[in-house]
């Protein structure tokens, strides 16, 4: 079964979280206000662990985009299959 992707239009509102790390953080949603993209910005930049976040962030936001929810996660072998909420 193929999953489009749902295109977002150009401008759309987004909200910003700050962390205490001095980084930030951009999640823009789709016009039902369900989570639709991430954008993560660390404080030092360039380093391992923002360029880890950043990548994160594009393939959650992909999956988002694909009709992936926000609450879903992959499951280990072995675990239920019950979705948890994070």
């Amino acid at each position: 079964m193929t999953v489009s992707r749902v295109r977002l239009p150009k401008r759309r509102p987004h909200w910003l979280y700050r962390f205490e790390c001095d980084g930030h953080a951009r999640i823009g949603r789709f016009d039902d206000s369900r989570i639709a993209e991430i954008f993560i910005n660390g404080a030092k930049v360039g380093t391992a662990a923002e360029t880890n976040a950043q990548d994160a962030a594009i393939v959650a936001s992909l999956a988002l985009q694909h009709g992936c929810h926000h609450y879903r996660r992959v499951q280990k072998p072995g675990e239920d299959n019950e979705p948890r909420k994070c």
